[in-house]
């Protein structure tokens, strides 16, 4: 007497539909919340700009001092919109972003509640958290299997980004009263996309699902923030011209080595 063979489990469900629909609607919503800043995205290009162009922009006086800020707030966001982009196709694939962009909004938010409460930050970071606990490949499996030339510039990075996470998260909550940076928040920006960068530049080290975007995404933004401490020495929460070369360095030598990697990766799938 034969016995029927179980067909395999689909991928909806193994993932479970409605789990699924909650996925994408946390993703989706996220995107939606930071795309409708609108200004805020354009802020490695417009930051740059004069300030009475920058105060038109925001409606507000004063925002020459913020630029630095400004900026680390717009790559938080950046870091964000690529990881949630990511999820639309294939997500099971791509988890290694979303779990930098986690780790950023969750160290932002804390440091960001010891003084002021911001209904706009607790929405993100809660969507992010959500999309990462309904999503199909969650857990970093592969987090013990180093990429050697990549790993080599990804924990020294790491360890210095950090760094100057936790000298920006003890300069918001040290802060003296009154001072201008800490009554909105900044610093912590500056924790949230160091630590953001810090997480994707170690993820895009190993064989992680996604690896490759979370180290494209360190070397592009890490770039893009590099050049701007350059251009902006003496500002609030600058590394300098110095540390800020180094960085640029760092960004270009880090994509050429993931680039690098990827090409040798096809080509042993190839052969």
């Amino acid at each position: 007497m034969s016995q029927k063979t179980a067909a395999p489990a689909s991928k909806d469900q193994l993932w479970g539909k409605g789990r699924r629909t909650a996925f994408y609607f946390a993703v989706a919503r996220s995107l939606l919340a930071m795309l409708i800043t609108g200004p805020v995205l354009t802020l490695p290009v417009t930051a740059w700009l004069s300030e009475a162009t920058l105060d038109a922009m925001f409606g507000e006086e004063g925002l020459g001092i913020h630029r630095v800020h400004m900026q680390g707030a717009s790559l938080l966001f950046w870091l964000t919109i690529v990881a949630m982009v990511a999820q639309f196709r294939h997500p099971e694939s791509k988890a290694a972003p979303l779990w930098a962009a986690v780790a950023g909004w969750v160290v932002f938010l804390p440091v960001e509640l010891t003084h002021l409460v911001d209904p706009y930050s607790i929405l993100i970071t809660a969507l992010v958290v959500v999309a990462l606990a309904l999503h199909p490949r969650r857990w970093p499996t592969s987090l013990l299997r180093w990429q050697s030339g990549p790993r080599l510039l990804a924990v020294p990075f790491a360890v210095v980004a950090f760094g100057y996470g936790y000298l920006q998260a003890m300069l918001q909550l040290n802060a003296v009263p009154g001072d201008p940076h800490a009554v909105v928040s900044h610093y912590e920006l500056m924790t949230g996309i160091a630590v953001g960068l810090a997480v994707s530049a170690l993820l895009g080290a190993t064989y992680f699902s996604g690896h490759l975007i979370s180290a494209w995404t360190a070397s592009i933004l890490t770039l893009v923030l590099a050049v701007f401490y350059i251009g902006h020495p003496d500002q609030m929460s600058s590394v300098g011209v110095g540390w800020g070369s180094a960085l640029v360095v760092w960004g270009l030598v880090y994509l050429f080595v993931s680039t690098r990697f990827r090409r040798n990766l096809a080509t042993k799938r190839e052969s």
